[in-house]
């Protein structure tokens, strides 16, 4: 059987197909090709306008029961697939594709551009369908291994896929901000219930940009059910070389009100690095832990700030102490600030203690400060005093 098609208005684009069956022997030989010209009929019914001039070609022998052969697809806007295509249809359908594939398309030119790929998808007795593809990146950026099975009934997908990364400036740094490091992306899916869970895992190591040198980062996030998502939980810990920091978190998100139920703690050895990047440093060292909760439709935060051995160009503070607490960050009008200072000295001034409280209560500031220490002679001072919004 031989079939040709050509557009009218352009001869040159064209689809053409011959087919040869040997019902002795059982077998099908194809031998296929398609050329679409720009402006043309095929490239507007395939939607691929954009594609610029579109070539395909799939020739080889094959059985009733499986077929397999090359097939080769370029488009010259987009780029190139070569692949060796391996199918079957009896007694369970199958199919199998090993290739290359190489982007041309502008926007991502700057990314690695040539991906070797191995895509295997079959349906099971039970009528699932199991995907397992694998991908890698050329010049060693990194790979994608995945094991999936979906149900066709439900949409469902059971299994897992990791994205690994060997060499993350690879990818960063066409986005105009390079990193250095390694990264990994697990992806965990199950389903049960008619609800679809998916865990994803981030881990990363060897992180470093041109100013901060990042140890490692761990993140978790969990979606109970990504089809009518409610909550979104997270666990994360990252630690940071330079300048000695480490930061953990854990909660929950409830993604309707995007109200949080959340743990986030910080320590910092080196405040000094930190505060260089905001262009004032700051020497010392502290910790940080924010609380949140919700309820009633109200976002409750605590906070609490701790730091000692505080040096800058101004003056010493040997230990810091600050706890924010506010009823719903939704409605500041509530709200309460303690703030503890200790030997606090600049100049002639040295404070042996410090202690300012502000409190809000919708129009009215009570704001209470006692502070004592010298100035080069003993000085004490404790005022408190009310101000009201008008």
């Amino acid at each position: 059987v031989e079939l040709a098609v050509h557009e009218s208005d352009l001869p040159d684009s064209r689809v053409r197909a011959q087919l040869a069956y040997d019902h002795r022997q059982g077998t099908l030989e194809m031998d296929a090709d398609l050329q679409a010209l720009p402006g043309g009929s095929l490239l507007g019914l395939m939607r691929a306008e954009e594609a610029g001039k579109l070539t395909a070609a799939i020739r080889g022998p094959g059985a009733m029961d499986g077929w397999s052969g090359p097939l080769r697809v370029q488009a010259d806007a987009w780029g190139t697939i070569e692949s060796e295509l391996d199918l079957a249809w009896l007694p369970d359908p199958r199919a199998r594709a090993v290739g290359r594939l190489r982007v041309a398309h502008e926007a991502l030119s700057a990314f690695p551009s040539d991906l070797g790929f191995d895509l295997s998808v079959a349906r099971a007795a039970d009528g699932r369908w199991a995907v397992v593809p694998a991908i890698d990146v050329g010049a060693d950026v990194g790979t994608v291994r995945g094991e999936l099975v979906l149900d066709p009934a439900t949409f469902l997908v059971e299994g897992s896929a990791d994205v690994e990364v060997s060499r993350l400036r690879a990818l960063t740094e066409p986005l105009g901000y390079a990193v250095d490091g390694q990264g990994r992306l697990g992806l965990t899916l199950e389903a049960s219930g008619g609800r679809q869970a998916i865990d994803a895992k981030l881990s990363a190591s060897r992180l470093a940009t041109e100013r901060v040198s990042v140890g490692g980062v761990d993140a978790l996030v969990r979606v109970p059910d990504a089809r009518d998502p409610e909550t979104l939980g997270f666990d994360i810990l990252a630690t940071i070389d330079d300048p000695g920091a480490e930061i953990r978190g854990q909660g929950n998100v409830e993604l309707k009100t995007f109200l949080m139920d959340a743990l986030v703690e910080a320590s910092v050895r080196d405040l000094g690095a930190v505060t260089d990047l905001a262009g004032y440093r700051v020497d010392g060292t502290g910790t940080v832990a924010v609380t949140l909760r919700h309820g009633d439709g109200r976002q409750a935060i605590d906070a609490r700030l701790e730091a000692t051995g505080l040096e800058s160009s101004h003056g010493t503070i040997g230990r810091l102490a600050a706890d924010a607490r506010v009823p719903d960050v939704r409605d500041l009008d509530r709200l309460q600030v303690e703030l503890e200072a200790e030997q606090a000295g600049a100049k002639d001034l040295m404070l042996d203690r410090v202690t300012v409280e502000v409190a809000r209560d919708g129009p009215e500031w009570d704001l209470t400060v006692d502070a004592g220490g010298e100035w080069r002679e003993p000085v004490a001072l404790r005022t408190a005093g009310t101000v009201t919004r008008s």
